[in-house]
């Protein structure tokens, strides 16, 4: 039976981040221990003793259960994954209040460990983070998996990283697994600690088109690497965990541009995408309605488009983890001109027009300045002549901070 340490950090919007400095400890029967700072106050729940919390100012608290505890009450066997673990921890906090969606879990590294994550949203309205870690006996093998809370990206990863490192390999009933002798590497990640930085393009090079930023505070696992053509190395990326609502096909990031930890040189070689030239062509003088169609992909038809937004974005600021809120539904009609052949078409109405260029086939990116001088981006996919989806990227200031949201989007003809 595997053994878990676990730490659940709630957190609400707006909280500014808190210093953790190890000036007190706190051991469990078993000898798992942590240290927490001195302005930090730790009381055991009145309903286990097994499970304690430690809070800060400001309401900020983190819920710490001994591993023995989640072994026993989980009744999960050695098969059991993070994602497993994770769940269930979900569920027995929440008593299934909470959705999680095991598709959206996360890779991560705090310091030497490896872990797992999931941002939630209570149905009061609160926003947490929870953490796996996997702790290794990296002279043995022997194991232990310990499950954490919130890290650095709310200044409390060293009280994260001290429950780690702080664990006394003999006070815990060890597992073991089999022995083959053989050097055992460390999965390859990425992550940056920059908010807004680090690029997502379309394929490698700086040559590519731009969609978004990586999130920050966050480990990637790369599905695959390749050479730019001016020699530089670039990871492709999930598109699906790091800009779940873009448009965009794939997602690549520069590798000089990203901290790495693991064996990065085992990653096998990705197929680079072709690059689609932009090519400027004539104005159909035809005398047709429509341009005629583009080679390698739809071409939305010229005419009156309805737009509309979802009820929700997805957004960050700088120094926190991402959150959700409601949207206002944005319901409008527009024109589109299409020029060039699908080269690019115009976004008009009586007050401005908008160019957007076709990056890819069926894929077109634009750009535009609201009232306030704040820019945005829009990203579309072509599913069909009179049918459109996307991606709208702004930026915003909540609270003196820099953030950035995005909103999904569909035009229909």
């Amino acid at each position: 039976m595997r053994h878990f340490m676990l730490v659940l950090s709630l957190l609400l919007i707006g909280m500014l981040p808190l210093q953790a400095q190890g000036d007190e400890i706190f051991a469990f029967d078993n000898g798992v221990q942590f240290t927490y700072p001195s302005d930090a106050s730790v009381r055991a729940s009145r309903a286990n003793d097994n499970v304690v919390f430690v809070m800060f100012e400001g309401d900020q608290t983190i819920q710490i259960a001994n591993n023995e505890f989640v072994g026993e009450e989980s009744g999960l066997g050695l098969s059991a994954t993070g994602d497993d673990i994770l769940l269930w921890w979900m569920d027995f906090l929440f008593e299934g209040g909470v959705d999680v969606d095991p598709s959206e879990f996360l890779s991560l590294i705090v310091g030497d460990y490896e872990g797992v994550t999931v941002a939630y949203r209570t149905e009061d309205g609160q926003i947490g983070s929870a953490m796996i870690l996997y702790l290794h006996n990296i002279d043995s093998d022997d194991q232990w998996i310990a499950l954490n809370g919130l890290g650095d990206s709310f200044g409390i990863g060293a009280l994260v990283l001290s429950v780690a490192d702080s664990v006394h390999p003999t006070a815990i009933r060890v597992v073991k697994t089999q022995s083959n002798n053989t050097p055992r590497s460390v999965a390859c990640t990425i992550r940056t600690s920059d908010t807004d930085t680090v690029q997502l393009r379309v394929g490698p090079g700086t040559n590519r088109g731009v969609y978004a930023f990586l999130p920050a505070n966050v480990n990637f696992t790369p599905l695959g690497q390749a050479t730019a053509d001016d020699g530089s190395m670039w990871f492709q990326l999930d598109r699906e965990k790091v800009a779940p609502n873009s448009a965009a096909a794939e997602a690549w990031v520069a590798a000089a541009a990203v901290d790495t930890t693991g064996d990065c040189t085992a990653i096998g070689e990705s197929d680079a995408p072709p690059i689609v030239p932009i090519v400027q062509q004539p104005p159909n003088t035809g005398g047709a309605s429509d341009p005629p169609a583009a080679s390698g992909g739809s071409i939305p038809n010229s005419g009156i488009w309805h737009f509309t937004s979802n009820s929700y974005s997805d957004a960050s600021c700088i120094g926190y983890d991402n959150f959700r809120f409601n949207e206002e539904v944005q319901s409008i009609d527009t024109y589109i001109r299409v020029q060039g052949g699908g080269a690019s078409f115009l976004n008009q109405d009586e007050n401005n027009s908008d160019l957007y260029v076709r990056t890819a086939p069926g894929q077109y990116q634009g750009s535009f300045t609201w009232d306030d001088g704040t820019n945005s981006q829009l990203y579309l996919t072509v599913v069909s002549s009179r049918y459109m989806v996307g991606s709208m990227i702004y930026n915003f200031t909540l609270d003196g901070l820099q953030c950035s949201a995005t909103v999904g989007v569909t035009l229909t003809q």
